[in-house]
């Protein structure tokens, strides 16, 4: 799926504290029913440019992006 297609407001409002990606995914997946995660990694990494989300480390997901809003 294209970025461009997927709402940055879709993906704030879905995204918590610390959430990996694949999470984040699934919950885009009720209204976008045809997202897979490496097109969310590449719209989390579009807005984390933009300065919309952030990385964020956690023990929990070693082996997963976690993300984050940006409260700057």
């Amino acid at each position: 799926m294209r970025i461009a297609l997927i709402d940055d407001a879709d993906v704030l409002t879905v995204l918590g504290n610390a959430d990996p990606t694949d999470y984040i995914a699934s919950k885009l997946r009720t209204a976008y029913p045809s997202i897979d995660t490496p097109s969310t990694l590449r719209k989390l990494k579009d807005m984390e440019r933009r300065g919309m989300v952030k990385r964020v480390k956690t023990h929990y997901f070693l082996n997963n992006i976690t993300w984050s809003k940006n409260d700057d």
